[in-house]
């Protein structure tokens, strides 16, 4: 696979700081420690990622540091749910799935028009309009 996943930070565990140059930290340095501290009026909701079909990848890849995808999902909802930021679960949710992704991801990671408005539109529009 290509970009970030390549060459991705540690799991790390649900409290790191960016110091400790980890997923968790990364989380906790964009959405609490930059984004609250920038506007502390803003909401700020987080999203999942979807499932990945690109590469080979048969939904639920593992990185380089032999971390699964579901497992940044997880950390992405414990994250939300330690610091009171909604998440909308797209890798849950989503129903994208083997034996139809390739009608709703054009790239196998992407959505296509088909997901965007079948799948994803769907799900985000309802968790827009519950907060």
């Amino acid at each position: 696979t290509t970009g970030a996943w390549v060459a991705p930070r540690p799991l790390g565990a649900l409290g790191d700081t960016a110091a400790s140059n980890t997923f968790h930290g990364d989380l906790y340095d964009t959405y609490v420690a930059k984004l609250s501290a920038w506007n502390p009026a803003m909401r700020i909701a987080i999203a999942t990622p979807l499932p990945r079909f690109d590469n080979g990848a048969t939904g639920n890849p593992t990185n380089s540091n032999g971390v699964t995808l579901a497992q940044y999902a997880q950390a992405i909802r414990d994250f939300g749910e330690r610091y009171s930021i909604p998440v909308v679960d797209l890798f849950r949710l989503s129903g994208i799935n083997l034996s139809n992704h390739t009608t709703f991801l054009g790239d196998g990671l992407h959505p296509s028009l088909t997901g965007q408005r079948t799948r994803i539109l769907p799900l985000v529009g309802k968790f827009l309009n519950s907060l």
